[in-house]
C-alpha cells in the first residue's frame, strides 16, 4: 500500500512540475521582451520597462510577478557598459540555475559543474532542516530567479538557453499512469 501511495505522490509532484514548466512556456514572450529590452539597454543605454499585460495573452502567474518587476528594476540600477564583475555575476548565477535544474531533471551534472553541484546540495540540505520543499517549488524558485536575472547579455543567454530548454522539457515529461 505504501508503494502505491508513494507512486501516486510522485506522479502528482511530476504533474505539478509539468504545470510549472507550461507556465514558463506561456510567459516566454515576456522573457523574450525582457531580453530585447536588456539588449537595447546594454547597446544603447536606453532603460525601458517591459509591460507584462501588453506582451502576454493571459495574466502573469503570481509566482513570476515580483521577478518581472525586479528584472525591470535591474535595467535602471546597473551601469552600462557592464563591468567584468557584473558579467561574471550574471554568468555565475545563470550557471548555478542551469546546474540546479540539471540536478532536478537528470540527477547529474557535467564534471566541470561538480563544485556548483556540491554547493547547491549543501544549500538544499541546510534548507531541508528548516522546511521540506517540493520539487515543484524548487523548479518555481529556479524559474523565478531566471526571470529576475538581468540585464542579460545575449551571448550569455544564447550559451545556456538550449540546455535550459532541454532540461525543462525533460522535467515536463509525465510518465503514463
Amino acid at each position: 500500500m505504501s508503494g502505491i501511495v508513494r507512486a501516486r505522490r510522485e506522479r502528482l509532484n511530476r504533474l505539478a512540475v509539468a504545470d510549472t514548466v507550461q507556465q514558463w512556456h506561456a510567459i516566454m514572450p515576456l522573457v523574450n521582451a525582457h531580453l530585447a529590452a536588456d539588449q537595447r539597454y546594454l547597446s544603447e543605454g536606453i532603460a525601458s520597462d517591459v509591460d507584462a499585460q501588453s506582451v502576454l495573452d493571459t495574466s502573469l502567474p503570481s509566482a513570476f510577478n515580483q521577478s518581472h518587476n525586479v528584472r525591470n528594476q535591474q535595467r535602471h540600477s546597473v551601469a552600462v557598459p557592464l563591468s567584468d564583475a557584473e558579467h561574471a555575476r550574471i554568468a555565475d548565477s545563470l550557471a548555478r540555475l542551469r546546474v540546479h535544474l540539471s540536478m532536478l531533471a537528470v540527477g547529474s551534472v557535467r564534471q566541470s559543474d561538480e563544485p556548483l553541484r556540491l554547493a547547491i546540495q549543501v544549500e538544499r540540505l541546510n534548507e531541508g532542516f528548516n522546511q521540506e520543499r517540493s520539487r515543484d517549488q524548487e523548479v518555481i524558485d529556479i524559474l523565478v530567479a531566471l526571470l529576475a536575472l538581468g540585464p542579460m547579455p545575449a551571448t550569455q543567454w544564447e550559451a545556456e538557453v538550449e540546455e535550459l530548454d532541454n532540461l525543462l522539457s525533460r522535467l515536463a515529461r509525465v510518465p503514463l499512469p
